[in-house]
């Protein structure tokens, strides 16, 4: 990563993190850490964040922000509207059909119009947003620090991305990508 880019991106973690640095009774900061954690905590959401991520880092360098900065636009709208709209049905079957989708989207990157990229994108952040909103109920320190722990997953995969595609695998990447929706397709079951 360029100093360019380590100091973008550690200008984006700072200003994600300064809400969490306010004084806040220490009630705020457990459910501020337990948003933080929860995009860690299922398997539909750490593999939706890092597909994000993975997709960053395979796509050329012009259109690299657009699928984790639709995501992260999406979430951030879906969470508003999860925490004060707490009634869409079926929110796992729309979780997993984000799963099942994203990987071979992001695999076809190279071949889908820009717009595609940030619908997509926009559209399973939304559908993620939406789910952590309801649980949040609309604090914004929680808030604040469950997208701290998604832009974190998505930097994950795109710092794993860059380095299977720096070593000459990005083939490899991309059929484990399309064999990622495997994984949507056993959620969907679940759901």
């Amino acid at each position: 990563m360029s100093v360019k880019h380590h100091r973008a991106l550690t200008l984006v973690i700072a200003l994600l993190v300064a809400p969490i640095a306010d004084a806040h009774p220490l009630a705020a900061h457990a459910a501020a850490w337990q948003a933080f954690m929860h995009p860690f905590s299922g398997l539909d959401h750490v593999s939706a964040m890092l597909v994000i991520g993975l997709w960053a880092g395979l796509t050329s360098s012009r259109r690299r922000l657009l699928p984790p900065l639709s995501f992260i636009v999406g979430l951030m709208v879906g969470a508003a509207l999860g925490a004060y709209h707490p009634t869409l049905p079926a929110m796992e079957i729309a979780i997993a059909l984000t799963v099942l989708l994203l990987g071979p989207l992001a695999a076809r990157d190279a071949r889908l119009p820009v717009l595609a990229c940030l619908v997509a994108g926009a559209a399973a952040g939304l559908v993620h947003g939406y789910a952590h909103g309801v649980e949040l109920s609309g604090q914004g320190l929680a808030g604040a620090a469950f997208v701290l722990g998604s832009v974190l997953l998505h930097a994950v995969g795109y710092v794993l991305a860059r380095r299977v595609t720096d070593s000459g695998n990005a083939v490899a990447l991309r059929s484990a990508l399309r064999a990622s929706g495997v994984l949507g397709f056993g959620l969907l079951w679940m759901a």
